[in-house]
């Protein structure tokens, strides 16, 4: 356990160190600020246009951090030929791995947070009132990358960074239209949808299970019941995830 922590240690200092991070969170925050200019377009709906713009933005910059850095961090380590270093130590491959993804989790993790309470201070600021259904929002988005998290490490194993990058940026459009594109068919062609469309559906990534923001100024709240599947979801899928990525860098050469 204590070699899984220090391989996340280091992974979350070298990811804070990267120039991106500090780019790509210079511009949600940027973002947020301009979601009160939205907000005055909006007369009388502000605080909702603030909360639903900026918990947009930080669900995207939490993407793409988590997409662009994760794709890199093992790449980096093969191609730098450190990784023989490390490996080198009475390590084993599934430590190591455990120990990025860990580390990785916590850089968005911290992310998150972070642009989270500027996004509650400037509503704040704003005039605005946190809710419990913003909190629960920022929680989905957590559990939310901790599967695209283990997206990008599975698909790093296999495929270049940039490759890997658009097949998980692809998964995630996928994840949350799925659901959508499978209602609407049985509206317009029930009996009659693809059996294979319905596999994917089954299979793939169903992000909608996390997205909470859509209760945010809702009167409705979700059951607790739903959050826990929610929970339980993001662990399982990403365990899974985890267990594929180990057994195929079981079999690479390093």
């Amino acid at each position: 356990m204590s070699r899984i922590l220090v391989i996340a240690v280091n992974t979350f200092r070298e990811v804070i160190r990267d120039r991106i991070f500090y780019i790509l969170l210079f511009f949600a925050v940027v973002l947020i600020a301009i979601s009160k200019a939205l907000g005055w377009i909006s007369i009388g709906y502000d605080e909702r246009v603030i909360a639903d713009f900026s918990l947009a933005a930080i669900t995207l910059f939490s993407l793409l951090i988590t997409v662009f850095l994760g794709t890199n961090l093992v790449y980096k380590e093969v191609e730098k030929r450190t990784i023989y270093s490390v490996l080198s130590k009475d390590l084993r491959r599934w430590q190591f791995l455990l120990g990025k993804y860990v580390g990785l989790l916590a850089t968005a993790s911290f992310c998150v947070v972070g642009m989270g309470v500027i996004f509650m201070v400037y509503l704040v600021a704003m005039g605005g009132t946190p809710t419990g259904a913003m909190v629960l929002a920022l929680y989905g988005i957590l559990l939310e990358l901790m599967l695209i998290t283990a997206i990008s490490l599975l698909f790093s194993s296999v495929a270049s960074p940039i490759l890997s990058a658009f097949i998980t940026f692809a998964l995630f459009l996928t994840g949350h239209s799925m659901e959508a594109i499978l209602e609407f068919l049985e509206v317009t062609r029930p009996g009659k949808v693809d059996p294979l469309l319905r596999f994917a559906y089954h299979v793939l990534p169903n992000l909608e299970n996390f997205n909470f923001k859509n209760f945010v100024g809702a009167p409705e709240s979700p059951e607790a019941s739903f959050v826990l599947f929610s929970t339980l979801y993001a662990l399982v899928y990403s365990g899974a995830l985890l267990a594929i990525t180990l057994v195929l860098y079981r079999k690479k050469d390093f």
